[in-house]
């Protein structure tokens, strides 16, 4: 796909639209994990594993932010970023909490 035709002063800059990308990335990350996690296995396999993806998908967000900061030179870690993908992941737990248990979801969209 090439984008030489489109001037990028024509596209409109929406103010903090960066933040609404981490969020809804960590999001769906969280939710997908969870989602995967709790279709595939026992209740007491799920605690434990839902305590590991919080500190995985955490520790990625922390590490892809130290990693911009540190070692590229196009990009730049942000405190902001971090906030967003924790704001992100925490929206996708309650997500995921609140649609669990709903018998539509559970067997019309993801088969479970």
């Amino acid at each position: 796909m090439s984008f030489e035709n489109i001037d990028p002063n024509e596209i409109p800059k929406i103010p903090h639209l960066d933040k609404v990308v981490h969020f809804m990335m960590y999001l769906t990350l969280t939710f997908t994990f969870m989602w995967e996690n709790f279709s595939r296995h026992q209740y007491h396999v799920i605690m434990s594993r839902f305590i590991l993806i919080v500190v995985v998908v955490t520790a990625i967000g922390i590490t892809m932010e130290l990693l911009q900061a540190g070692i590229t030179v196009t990009r730049s870690g942000n405190v902001a970023d971090a906030v967003a993908n924790s704001i992100g992941l925490t929206v996708g737990m309650i997500v995921f909490r609140v649609t669990k248990n709903n018998s539509f979801i559970k067997n019309k969209v993801f088969k479970v």
